[in-house]
């Protein structure tokens, strides 16, 4: 389940951000999804042993090949 937030940033957050991200607002929600997890594995205290896969995305990666090829390699190995 995803939950929506709207955030509020400074004008130099909002100015380092969109510089960073080369203006691409989905470059920057990525951005800040990805240092929000960040800062909150580090306050929890997961080690590194600990934290779970990364599979954002996965289904979507896996599904970019074709359909019945094996031409997707290392994705799913196409075995």
């Amino acid at each position: 389940m995803k939950d929506n937030w709207t955030i509020s940033l400074d004008k130099k957050a909002h100015a380092r951000l969109t510089q960073v991200c080369g203006n691409d607002p989905e470059a920057a929600r990525q951005f800040i999804i990805q240092a929000v997890k960040e800062k909150l594995d580090a306050v929890s205290g997961i080690g590194a042993s600990e934290k779970t896969l990364d599979v954002d995305g996965l289904k979507e990666y896996l599904d970019s090949g074709k359909p019945g090829s094996r031409s997707y390699g290392a994705k799913g190995q196409g075995w």
